[in-house]
């Protein structure tokens, strides 16, 4: 990961947004990275890509996005934050 981005002293929401949108608007090899950085800004992980937590992000490597969605589910209990906001997120279109 760009280390220029470990040097925010603040995520933005667009940003955080952004990361959330990809967990199903990219490919599966993406949207485990997506998941591993949004671990890393809530807080939950001293890196970027927490190996201690790699079986919860390889779940985002797949096309069904009913796995997809369930990966999400547990990534938002550990992250605290509530899945409606993201399924909201995740439905609205990009402005």
């Amino acid at each position: 990961m760009d280390e220029r981005l470990t040097d925010l002293p603040q995520w933005s929401t667009d940003i955080v947004d952004a990361l959330f949108r990809a967990l199903f608007a990219r490919d599966g090899e993406v949207a485990c990275h997506m998941a591993a950085m949004l671990v890393f800004v809530h807080g939950k992980a001293d890196s970027t890509f927490d190996w201690e937590l790699r079986p919860l992000f390889l779940r985002f490597n797949t096309e069904d996005s009913e796995e997809r969605w369930s990966a999400c589910e547990e990534l938002c209990l550990l992250i605290d934050v509530d899945v409606a906001h993201v399924r909201a997120l995740v439905s609205t279109p990009f402005t």
